[in-house]
């Protein structure tokens, strides 16, 4: 589990000029991204490996495997997997004589997907990324660089994953500053326009609605309203009654919502009805699916006399009352009860919605003629990212850091005095290669920086009290991150020695 971000690209079939044209374009996006973006490496150093992050992000300049790679960002300090983009195409094909592919030779659309796999968010192209971001900080840098890929070459690129249509709203419109375009959203987060791409690629109802909603990332109500509008009733029928059967209870919140979304749309309660009579497992337990289903109509499409008609769904409640009384004419008073409860609620709430509604306010953004809509858009676009990076990095703060430190630092005393006898030699280079060799069996990852200051300690107390505190085999989630955080914050050093009782930090 964890939040991705995924890119397909058709890459036998894109111009490997304009490719590396977007490349560059891509190096801007990074460079621009409002926290330095770092990359891990590891280094070999003594028979050991050194794991660290850099903020160096390109790598193998001036070859034919020139790429950049990213794995979190320095502000935050947040990093997970490894994403990375080659400038040239033929890196990504497997075959040494693919230098010479033709990339107009075939005309697929990279949203499509065989029978089996319409539901899955992969395409017909190659997956450039895919791995998990958890959506740190440099997850809307490589969104930033899909978006850019996406509209440079459409139909053989899209990029999909873990983000809403307010984050890439913000991102694009980050992107659209930077480069001087206007790109336009990701397509799976534009309904419309992804419904209109997928009919023209399959011909079978059924796949054609499973492909718009393994792929399309906004909200179920807007989905729906697609396919109501533009797909065959009978079909989306099929499909609804079909999805339905993979739950057994009329009460579970998928089903709520799956339900609602298309009477919302249609109004349909006869569909619904038979959607319910029509599905096993809900009709097995006929009594209280109605309850559930007529719950639903009326929490959203129930009349009550007083308020005036434009502002309410026009379902007679009476009508309502015995379309579920003829099913089930046992349960009369019950259904009176629901309806009559759902009546009283509506008013109440409209009610109090008349004396409480605030004067409205004017939209600057419809009503004053000189209103500029593009004019803050960097600063909205980025300030976003800057919000989202900031947070993190709050979120990665340690409360009362050098108290912290300094039970730390205690900690390790007592071990010294413990391992008085095998930490009594005054051999500095031992010591620091027992840094090195902990810091692989506990795979402890430092920025580069944090190393050098490390390796730059030249008193022998200090280095033996670093070197426990990397050498300790401990793998809870507070001292791993108490330490990290230590180690890479120079300045609670000394609170740390203090509490080794070793002498200050040089």
């Amino acid at each position: 589990m964890g939040l991705h971000i995924r890119l397909e690209v058709q890459v036998h079939h894109v111009d490997p000029e304009a490719w590396q044209r977007t490349f560059n374009e891509s190096i801007i996006l990074l460079q621009r991204f409002p926290a330095p973006l770092m990359r891990f490496e590891a280094c070999k150093i003594g028979g050991f490996y050194r794991y660290q992050t850099t903020t160096e992000i390109f790598c193998s300049r001036g070859s034919e495997a020139e790429h950049w790679r990213i794995s979190g960002d320095r502000t935050s300090g947040c990093r997970a997997e490894s994403f990375k983009l080659y400038r040239y195409l033929h890196t990504y094909l497997p075959d040494p004589s693919a230098l010479g592919f033709d990339w107009r030779s075939r005309n697929v659309d990279v949203l499509w997907a065989s029978d089996e796999n319409v539901t899955f968010p992969t395409g017909s192209g190659s997956e450039l990324f895919g791995d998990k971001t958890q959506g740190y900080p440099y997850h809307y840098a490589l969104l930033a660089v899909g978006i850019l890929l996406e509209n440079r070459f459409p139909g053989r690129c899209f990029v999909h994953g873990d983000f809403d249509r307010e984050s890439a709203q913000h991102v694009l419109t980050w992107v659209n500053s930077v480069l001087g375009v206007d790109f336009d959203i990701p397509v799976c987060l534009d309904s419309e326009r992804l419904y209109t791409r997928l009919a023209g690629l399959f011909e079978d109802q059924q796949l054609l609605i499973g492909r718009f909603k393994g792929l399309f990332l906004g909200p179920l109500q807007e989905s729906m309203h697609v396919l109501v509008k533009c797909s065959d009733p009978d079909e989306l029928y099929k499909y609804l009654l079909q999805q339905l059967r993979h739950y057994s209870s009329m009460s579970q919140p998928r089903v709520y919502r799956l339900l609602s979304a298309y009477f919302k749309e249609t109004l349909a309660i006869d569909s619904l009805i038979d959607l319910v009579l029509s599905t096993p497992e809900f009709k097995a337990d006929l009594n209280t699916s109605l309850e559930n289903l007529l719950e639903m109509v009326c929490r959203h499409a129930i009349t009550i006399d007083s308020a005036p008609p434009e502002t309410q769904s026009c379902i007679d409640s009476a009508l309502l009352l015995e379309k579920f009384v003829r099913l089930k004419p046992e349960m009369r008073l019950k259904f009176e009860d629901i309806i009559s409860a759902h009546k009283k609620m509506r008013m109440d709430a409209f009610s109090s919605a008349n004396t409480l509604l605030p004067e409205k306010e004017v939209d600057k953004k419809t009503q004053d003629p000189i209103y500029i809509g593009n004019q803050n858009d960097i600063c909205q676009g980025e300030s976003y990212l800057v919000d989202q990076i900031e947070n993190h990095r709050k979120a990665a703060e340690l409360e009362s850091p050098e108290i912290i430190a300094e039970a730390l630092g205690y900690y390790i005393g007592e071990a010294l005095t413990d391992l008085q006898s095998k930490f009594n030699m005054s051999d500095l280079d031992y010591f620091r290669k027992l840094i090195i060799k902990g810091a692989q069996q506990n795979t402890i990852v430092l920025s580069r920086e944090a190393w050098e200051s490390i390796d730059c300690v030249e008193d022998i107390r200090l280095v033996k009290a670093l070197a426990i505190l990397i050498l300790l085999n401990e793998r809870g989630f507070n001292f791993s991150r108490w330490r990290i955080y230590l180690l890479e914050q120079k300045n609670l050093w000394p609170c740390f020695f203090k509490g080794a009782n070793v002498g200050n930090a040089h």
